[in-house]
């Protein structure tokens, strides 16, 4: 019998993921109001967040209250070639060492300008990849399972109680980090650890403790990160400082980003949307403009013409010391569900969403099964980050989360409400 199965582990209320995501979002919504820059958060915008949490708050409600009518297990085609997998795990895994190592020597080399030229836009080969079509590839193909590397060593530390798991995932994600001179794997990778442990009912003291210590020492990473982008290579107050002020723009900016498209009536987000193509439709928009492209027929992905957009500074305003605020790029899930379909999209596409979490949650709850609390943590972190990141049409989320209809369907009794 596999670690728990059957036990049906009771969690209070407040470790819900629905009652999570709803308390994050709304202490984002305060924060994001108490924090004034420029002319503050506008009407309209506490409008939106405030339907996005209603509605998952009300999905997670109603699909609660339904009867569960299947779980989900890993697919024959999994279970069937467990060599085959493995192999290719560990491959992906020493290529992200790799290019992990390549991509720190490339920053000392490149400065700042690494992140501007490690992906090529077209018009040049990618510094990293060596070429702009193999950087293609591995945004389709190799970053959706950096994610789920990100996402499943941590989940697998926590639910097996094995805690070198833990410590190749950490290995795992710095390498990934150092791809991009970014943070966010390290950030994921932090999350899922602590979703997995509140989504748990039994883990060992002596677990708890190691992972608490190890914990803290991960987010050294993110230090030297933020002291790296600030220049400053020497341990200072400048360095906490500067950490702590990113850590707090990073949480707050895509809600002001939002706040100033919304507040400018000549923005793009009042335009006619792509109506899916940007939100439901971005991972298959690209695959067809690719192809339509190789047949002579001009054709862009409603993604790229936004992120031409989002990649622009845009002015929100001073902060309260007088500092001017430009920033770009860390617009929220919400802009492309509200730029394809207004505030009904942000009422109707978390529903879609909440469905499959409420469902692999309820099924975590019956049989305490790795797979469904792989899908709860990974749902529940799109949720998480996606007040700073559009995750919603991102190739890796969208890979990861349409993979998850092909897992096996088998008929379990009915179990108790997971609200």
């Amino acid at each position: 019998m596999t670690p728990g199965e059957h036990s049906s582990p009771r969690i209070g209320i407040l470790r819900n993921p629905i009652v999570i995501i709803c308390l994050w979002w709304t202490g984002i919504l305060l924060a994001a109001n108490l924090v004034r820059i420029g002319n503050g958060i506008q009407p309209e915008t506490n409008l939106v967040v405030f339907l996005f949490i209603l509605s998952v708050f009300s999905f997670g409600v109603y699909f609660s209250k339904r009867k569960p009518t299947c779980s989900y297990s890993v697919p024959g085609v999994f279970s069937n070639y467990p060599r085959i997998w493995m192999g290719l795990a560990i491959l992906v895994y020493i290529c992200t060492l790799v290019l992990g190592v390549v991509g720190y020597k490339l920053q000392e080399l490149y400065g700042n300008e690494f992140r501007a030229l490690v992906f090529g836009a077209g018009g040049y080969d990618s510094l990293l990849y060596g070429s702009y079509y193999i950087q293609v590839m591995a945004g389709f193909i190799l970053a959706p399972m950096l994610l789920l590397g990100v996402i499943a060593f941590p989940v697998a530390g926590v639910f097996f109680g094995k805690f070198r798991y833990v410590v190749l995932g950490f290995i795992f994600c710095v390498a990934a980090d150092f791809q991009t001179a970014g943070r966010f794997y390290t950030y994921f990778f932090l999350l899922s650890i602590l979703l997995a442990y509140l989504f748990m009912r039994k883990v060992s003291p002596k677990f708890r403790l190691r992972l608490a210590l190890s914990s803290l020492l991960m987010v050294v990473p993110l230090f030297i990160s933020s002291a790296r982008r600030a220049q400053v290579y020497e341990y200072n107050p400048e360095v906490v400082s500067h950490s702590i002020d990113q850590a707090i723009e990073y949480h707050l900016i895509g809600i002001h980003l939002l706040n100033a498209d919304l507040a400018n009536k000549n923005s793009v987000i009042h335009k006619t949307g792509s109506f899916g193509r940007l939100s439901l439709l971005s991972y298959p928009d690209n695959v067809i403009c690719m192809v339509l492209r190789r047949f002579g027929v001009h054709a862009i992905p409603a993604i790229d013409e936004m992120a031409v957009h989002w990649q622009d500074n845009v002015w929100i305003g001073n902060d309260r010391s007088g500092s001017s605020h430009e920033v770009n790029a860390y617009y929220t899930s919400l802009y492309p569900m509200y730029y394809d379909f207004g505030l009904l999209g942000v009422i109707l596409i978390p529903g879609a969403l909440v469905f499959f979490l409420v469902r692999h949650y309820q099924v975590f709850l019956r049989f305490n099964n790795f797979a469904s609390l792989l899908c709860v943590v990974f749902l529940t972190l799109f949720f998480v980050t996606s007040i700073f990141n559009s995750k919603l049409t991102s190739v890796d989320f969208v890979t990861l989360f349409c993979s998850m209809f092909l897992l096996r369907r088998v008929s379990v009794a009915p179990t108790a409400n997971c609200l």
